[in-house]
């Protein structure tokens, strides 16, 4: 089994199993947090209660008979504390009494709070998903796999923590930490994701058969899919997925009903020691990706986001473009980020500020994020995460053509119109979108850059830039409306994203080679369009067109072009894999129906209930005919009874005699 899913092993590759977690030793608890604890435990509070209402009772009883002349015809009324005739002994019977029965209730209190700690300490726990360095005093440092105990939760961000082992407070940001054992907080649990973003991390090179992971359908509430890593031997790597169904009462789950599980914590353990009917044993989580943090640091949260400049440090210059250079650089030496210096004269900084506050807001994971500014001093700073493959078209140009899977491509051009379609729904143009201003990171994860720079230089309104008088554009991506007449839309951008489609078939080619940029102007005002490229698909090709349709309107929208490279590939599974019983199921009805259709020749499987699963075993026995029979066709028989239990043994190793029983009767 992988570290990931052993139990015995008491690890899972950066995240806890909290059933075998210790529990944490109790704090010492204010009065007020005794209230609070004992409505917690109300059966012991009870008892309590009763304990200390029948004390009061009783020695208001005695207090009454003391002081009223006892008559001769009434019972003395029964106390808890017993008495004799001697006042003094009575006295001090009651005296122990209310003593032991203080130190019951008070030690009745101690246990209802350190019950109640446990209790307040167990809802509160979280679990650290990544590693995280403290980048100003405000936050706290841990590993993956580290328990905390959430102290504030009032920012939806940032959540005010305590380190279970150091001790330590500070704020964490949310999107690291998973509640108690919830469902985030296993190592192999994805969350909400795209199946296309699914295959792309289980495709790295580096994961072996079998490595795995839940996700939640980004669609559909609560609905689960296992994804796996299929190696074969003799064949391509593929992705297959199966759909993680619950029973009708909520009370489990399973992928095929003879294997029931209480929990996705079994399941995954189940499918870790045998595949059971899945392609292949679950071996290894898939390492999840880590989320950018919203926020450079717990100060930069919200609007304050401007920075002083000595926080900033440049390491190396990354690049030089129309607005400026960029640089990697560190902030407060402990986080990596990109630094982006603006020229001067373009805009004041107030026009800044109300334009990145905009772009601030923009939050995808498809666009890289702006982090904050440094506006006091020249030059202007931008600083946002850092891609480490550089841009997209130098990327490329690393490559041969046809070196890069069509596949691959494929997936580049899906992410970047998730990431535009974001831009698209918040009303947001570009403006400026090449494969120049889209950057690579780890895993070939790619996102759309520079959105909102050239915008933030101008005025915008009702979904149209006007560009100012004298403005430069880069004419090869730009749409003839925009280059022409200076109107910018949403549609223009589309335009744009058709010339990203060539870019990255051709592998970084220049647009219209051979031709100026008056030419290309020239050329476009006639109705030309570029031919389609060698490396292009006739189905791809079609999209560049719709892209570059000359009416802004009839182009389609980042929303339908998102889709549709989600949907570019049919997919391996088509949809959800049936288990493998299944498969075994119908192959051996098929060869029920080839033997029935071929009439008056059977062929008599070993014993009075022949097992076909004995042709992968090499042992099964052929029976003579009887008078009067011909048995023509055996070897039809052996073909599909052997592709049966060819199935069988492929699913784990073993043979399910149940599954692929074929009856004498089944096959006359």
């Amino acid at each position: 089994m992988g570290g990931c899913v052993s139990r015995q092993s008491g690890e899972c590759d950066g995240a806890v199993d909290f059933d075998c977690a210790p529990m944490p030793q109790p704090l010492a608890a204010s009065g007020q947090a005794s209230s609070n604890r004992l409505n917690s435990e109300p059966e012991l509070h009870q008892r309590l209660e009763q304990q200390i209402a029948l004390f009061r009772q009783s020695n208001s009883s005695q207090q009454l008979c003391q002081s009223r002349p006892r008559s001769s015809n009434t019972t003395p009324v029964p106390l808890i504390v017993s008495h004799n005739n001697n006042n003094n002994s009575s006295s001090s019977s009651r005296a122990s009494s209310l003593k032991k029965l203080h130190q019951v209730s008070s030690n009745g209190l101690q246990q209802l709070a350190q019950c109640q700690q446990q209790q307040q300490q167990q809802s509160t726990r979280i679990v650290a998903k990544f590693d995280y360095s403290a980048r100003t005093e405000d936050e706290i440092t841990f590993c993956a796999g580290d328990v905390m105990y959430l102290i504030n939760a009032v920012d939806p961000v940032w959540w005010y923590v305590e380190h279970r082992t150091t001790r330590s407070c500070g704020y964490a940001p949310v999107d690291l930490l998973a509640k108690g054992n919830s469902l985030d907080s296993k190592c192999w649990f994805a969350g909400p994701l795209a199946r296309k973003e699914a295959e792309r991390l289980l495709l790295s090179a580096e994961n072996p058969s079998g490595t795995f992971m839940i996700r939640e359908s980004s669609t559909v509430h609560a609905s689960y899919s296992l994804s796996v890593l299929d190696k074969p031997l003799d064949g391509q790597d593929t992705v297959k997925h199966y759909r993680i169904r619950q029973l009708d009462n909520c009370a489990g789950f399973f992928i095929t009903r003879k294997a029931q599980f209480s929990s996705m914590q079994e399941l995954v353990e189940y499918y870790s020691c045998q595949a059971g009917g899945l392609c292949c044993r679950l071996t290894s989580a898939c390492p999840r990706q880590t989320p950018v943090v919203a926020d450079l640091s717990y100060r930069t949260r919200g609007d304050m986001w401007e920075i002083p400049r000595q926080q900033i440090k440049l390491v190396e210059q990354l690049g030089s473009g129309q607005f400026g250079e960029v640089w990697s650089g560190l902030f407060n030496e402990a986080q990596e980020v990109a630094v982006k210096m603006l020229k001067g004269g373009g805009m004041s900084r107030a026009e800044f500020l109300k334009e990145a506050r905009i772009m601030k807001r923009l939050r995808h994971p498809k666009l890289v994020q702006l982090f904050a500014v440094c506006t006091e001093g020249d030059p202007v700073y931008i600083v946002t995460e850092l891609m480490s493959g550089g841009s997209l078209l130098n990327h490329l140009r690393k490559f041969k053509p046809h070196q890069l899977e069509f596949s691959a491509l494929v997936d580049i051009l899906g992410q970047v119109a998730s990431g535009m379609q974001y831009l698209e729904a918040e009303k947001f143009i570009h403006r400026d979108l090449a494969a120049r201003n889209i950057l690579v990171g780890e895993r070939n994860c790619v996102k759309v850059a520079d959105f909102g720079l050239s915008r933030a230089i101008g005025d915008y309104d009702g979904g149209e830039y006007m560009a100012q008088q004298g403005a430069k554009f880069p004419i090869k991506w730009t749409s003839p409306e925009a280059a022409l007449l200076g109107r910018f839309t949403i549609k223009s951008d589309v335009w744009s994203f058709g010339i990203v489609i060539y870019e990255v078939v051709t592998y970084g080619q220049m647009p219209y080679p051979g031709m100026s940029n008056t030419e290309t102007l020239q050329e476009l005002e006639t109705g030309y369009r570029m031919p389609r490229p060698a490396n292009c698909s006739e189905e791809l090709y079609d999209i560049m067109l719709n892209c570059w349709d000359e009416t802004p309107e009839e182009r389609p929208t980042f929303a339908h072009l998102a889709q549709y490279f989600e949907d570019f590939f049919p997919s391996t599974d088509s949809g959800y894999r049936a288990t493998a019983e299944v498969v075994v199921v119908v192959l051996v009805v098929r060869a029920q129906a080839e033997l029935r259709a071929v009439s008056g020749q059977r062929y008599q499987p070993e014993g009075v209930g022949g097992n076909a699963a004995d042709v992968c075993r090499g042992s099964s026995k052929k029976a003579e005919p009887g008078a009067g029979e011909s048995w023509a066709v055996k070897p039809v028989f052996q073909v599909i009874a052997g592709m049966a239990a060819a199935v069988t043994c492929w699913v784990d190793g073993r043979v399910d005699n149940a599954a692929i029983r074929v009856e004498k009767s089944a096959v006359t």
